[in-house]
């Protein structure tokens, strides 16, 4: 088939008996019919706990280990490894690979944020969250210390591995049809 010449080929447990087939990786090509990326309520949302794996949470809400795949398809993954939240002693590990230690990403600036807005609860019970924008380090030193920040490369790290931890859950009514799509690429 000359329309999948160019896809790269992956080694994936796609049976999870620990034999790996070699496939092409139709994942840089394919997508979820276009309903399922548009209507936000066939999905739900969870929170990646330290223990979920994606196949624990194809367990517990598909009741099917092997359906891991689907989280990993529904939240748009390349490469899971890099893409699901690091346990603290990996992203520890993950932060002295990257910047030599622990310490030394505590102690290097990522940037430097000035407030421009305050956190407010106004008067109807809306929350007006604070907000801060990125400055570089002349404003910075011209900025009340009242209303600036650094945040270091551990700090930015950390922030971005948590942004990982909110994933979408396919509805289970909406499996059988993403299954009967697949199916249809790989036959």
């Amino acid at each position: 088939m000359h329309l999948f010449k160019n896809y790269p080929i992956i080694s994936y447990d796609l049976h999870k008996n620990n034999l790996p087939l070699e496939m092409m990786d139709l994942t840089a090509g394919f997508s979820i019919k276009q309903f399922l990326t548009e209507r936000q309520a066939i999905y739900y949302r969870h929170q990646i706990t330290p223990s979920d794996t994606p196949e624990s949470i194809a367990h517990n809400y598909y009741d099917d280990s092997r359906l891991d795949w689907i989280i990993i398809l529904v939240n748009v993954m390349v490469d899971p490894h890099w893409e699901w939240p690091k346990s603290q002693p990996l992203l520890d590990k993950y932060i002295k690979n990257k910047y030599g230690s622990t310490a030394a990403a505590r102690e290097t600036v990522h940037q430097y944020m000035q407030r421009i807005t305050d956190h407010q609860v106004l008067t109807d019970g809306t929350i007006v969250k604070e907000k801060w924008i990125n400055i570089d380090l002349k404003t910075y030193n011209t900025v009340s210390s009242t209303h600036k920040k650094i945040k270091t490369k551990y700090e930015y790290e950390d922030e971005e591995n948590e942004k990982l931890r909110e994933i979408s859950i396919l509805d289970t009514e909406f499996v059988p049809e993403v299954i009967a799509q697949v199916r249809t690429v790989f036959e």
